[in-house]
């Protein structure tokens, strides 16, 4: 009996094992094939999308760079004056050109300059775009970087000498626009010829291979010189092989891991689905592994900012599935703008989700590039539009706002309706045309809105899935209930109002499963007490509206602010009209304490004490009197204390009202005429 049983189990055992392999091998087989045939796709699409990314960086950089010339008014002058020796350039003289502001400087006052000071100015120059250059190579892949010009004689001269493994030579175009061989003495005519476009793949005389893009600066149609980026081809190619061998092994790792999940799967079937809680749990916590990965990439620690008296910042995303495809994004752009960015890819799930990191790091890289919101979207839809192969779109929302006044610029591309929260509480959503979704099509253009923030206003920006989101009657939660939220919460700080907001959504939907993301970024404005901007008429409505601002909500009555800005437009109009010669910045400082409000005046202008002159020679006939003078006297007669003081090489005026307390209970006299 012991012999049957154990024979019977033997066949039983034989009988799985046959079928087993008759699954298992033909499954091994196909994934094995599946995985070469993917490799070498892998291979080839990272290969053609790391050369095209790259050659279109490497553009971008050349005009960066050709913008650190561009951005002085004298460059024709400089790069034909560029001399070779700055030995003898005194402390004094560069002192002296960097206090005249190099950048406004013409051609035509350096021609009028000594030559010791022509001399300075182009060490100065030299010395800032240089650095410029040291710092875009340091933060670059290339081997060399160059801003190169011929002599008449063809040669080429290096004006910002090339860094790199071997710096001593570098292909770029000589004067008829053909690349050749240059070893910074002279060029080997005719060595290379170029192709259409700036960027090729070009051999060197000694075998080395190079790619190459260049860029020249003109003036008008004459070419000046050429900023030029170049990079081994060899190290391009391994970088390329590089990371190819590890998507390999990841793909590898990834079959690996296929067969041995069907196999696992293949046994579990055969023996009665054993273990599947074990392997639900498993996925569970793969998926859950991802989705904290993905928060991961969000902003979603605020600490940076726990300094910043002037603005404060919350965001929140809750993905309706382990992973999703909404995003946001805020941070610095230099120390007087801050950047805002939420969107939402039309899809969802782990496709979603990959294609949401790859956009947010798009655009995050094109406004840090373009700095203005319509731009960077345009650069961005071209980019998204080059690599969706799955035609997902993007909707998103991208805004600038400049902490020193609060005006922001925005641009919207199909994205929900933004809402300004003011700080009395009132709501406003702001409704403008939209332009078309990213990723959609090339070439695609974005309008730019404008507006200003109020101290205490705050900026909601939101995706669909709070609009969207339904309640067990199938009915959506709407703008209208958007707006009832905020009007139960606002005003509240930043993270009170995006989390009353989760809440009321939540609240509505009840037991209804959450279909779509829900993403919110909530920023408030707190003001500034400063601004500095050019000292130019078209500055004074915004100047004067930035004092009003601060002194009505220091509590200055109407009398006291109209002295305010017959003082601060005759100050103002004094520094545009005599402080500079060549145009300089002013900066305009507020300050209240107890029943004094006060404005200074700051400028880098010629020495003078308005305080010496206040009279403005009143006392003689109108057609004798000192020009300005008279505004200077109505200046000290409207404000109750006048002080100059001469700081640093700076003009600092500083004007003091007293702050009369308004009756709370009585209407203005203006009201009782």
């Amino acid at each position: 009996m012991k012999k049957t049983t154990q024979k019977t189990g033997d066949t039983q055992s034989a009988v799985y094992k046959k079928r087993l392999a008759a699954v298992i091998i033909p499954v091994m087989l196909t994934a094995s094939v599946l995985m070469v045939i993917t490799g070498v796709y892998m291979y080839n699409t990272y290969r053609d999308m790391y050369v095209e990314q790259l050659f279109s960086s490497a553009q971008d950089l050349c005009k960066y760079a050709a913008d650190r010339v561009l951005a002085y008014n004298a460059y024709p002058w400089l790069i034909e004056h560029w001399p070779d020796d700055f030995s003898d350039v005194t402390d004094e003289d560069y002192d002296k050109i960097e206090t005249m502001n190099p950048t406004m400087i013409t051609g035509s006052q350096l021609d009028s300059l000594p030559a010791n000071e022509q001399k300075a100015f182009s060490y100065v120059c030299y010395d800032r775009i240089a650095s410029g250059f040291d710092m875009m190579y340091d933060n670059f892949i290339c081997t060399e970087l160059h801003l190169v010009k011929f002599d008449e004689d063809g040669k080429a001269i290096c004006l910002i000498d090339g860094k790199g493994d071997d710096p001593d030579h570098v292909y770029f175009p000589d004067s008829t626009g053909d690349f050749d061989y240059i070893d910074k003495v002279d060029h080997t005519d005719g060595s290379v010829n170029s192709s259409t476009g700036a960027m090729q793949v070009l051999t060197t005389v000694d075998g080395v291979d190079y790619a190459v893009n260049y860029l020249p600066v003109r003036d008008g149609d004459k070419v000046l010189c050429y900023v030029v980026w170049s990079k081994d081809w060899t190290d391009i190619q391994d970088d390329v092989q590089t990371a190819s061998i590890k998507l390999s092994a990841v793909t590898l790792v990834l079959y690996l891991a296929v067969e041995f999940v069907l196999i696992l799967l293949i046994q579990r079937y055969e023996q009665g689905r054993r273990n599947s809680a074990a392997a639900l749990e498993k996925q569970q916590m793969e998926m859950d592994i991802a989705s904290r990965i993905q928060l991961s990439q969000m902003p979603n620690h605020f600490d940076e900012f726990e300094g910043r008296k002037d603005f404060s910042v919350f965001g929140h995303i809750r993905p309706a599935n382990e992973v999703g495809g909404d995003f946001y994004d805020c941070f610095l752009l230099d120390r007087d703008h801050f950047a805002l960015c939420i969107a939402d890819v039309s899809d969802k799930g782990v496709a979603a989700a990959l294609f949401m990191m790859y956009a947010k790091s798009v655009l995050r890289d094109s406004l840090i590039f373009a700095k203005s919101p319509a731009k960077a979207l345009a650069a961005a839809n071209d980019r998204l539009a080059r690599h969706n192969d799955e035609n997902m779109f993007v909707t998103a929302w991208l805004c600038v706002v400049q902490l020193s006044t609060g005006r922001y610029t925005a641009a919207n591309a199909g994205h929900e309706n933004p809402v300004v929260i003011h700080s009395d509480g009132q709501i406003e959503f702001l409704r403008y045309a939209h332009n078309l979704a990213l990723a959609l099509t090339f070439g695609c253009e974005y309008t730019e809105h404008t507006g200003v923030l109020n101290e205490g206003d705050t900026l909601f920006v939101y995706t669909d899935g709070v609009t969207d989101a339904m309640n067990s009657s199938n009915v959506r939660f709407t703008e209208k209930g958007l707006q009832k939220a905020l009007e139960s919460i606002a005003p509240a700080d930043v993270q009170r109002l995006t989390e009353g907001v989760l809440s009321a959504v939540d609240s509505y939907a009840g037991d209804t499963p959450q279909y779509d993301d829900i993403t919110m970024l909530s920023f408030r404005y707190n003001g500034s007490a400063d601004m500095t901007m050019a000292a130019s008429d078209e500055n004074l409505p915004m100047m004067t509206a930035f004092l009003l601002s601060k002194a009505e909500n220091a509590g200055a009555d109407e009398k006291t602010l109209s002295n305010i800005r017959l003082c601060s437009e005759e100050i103002f109009g004094n520094i545009v009209d005599y402080a500079y010669t060549e145009g300089g910045d002013v900066t305009v400082s507020t300050a209240a304490e107890k029943d004094t409000f006060t404005v200074t005046f700051i400028d880098s202008g010629i020495p003078f004490d308005p305080t010496l002159q206040s009279t403005g020679g009143i006392e003689k006939p109108f057609e004798s009197r000192d020009t300005g003078g008279l505004g200077i006297y109505l200046t000290e007669q409207l404000a109750d204390k006048t002080e100059y003081n001469r700081t640093n090489d700076q003009n600092v005026l500083t004007l003091s009202f007293k702050l009369i307390p308004v009756p709370k209970n009585e209407d203005s006299p203006s009201q009782n005429r």
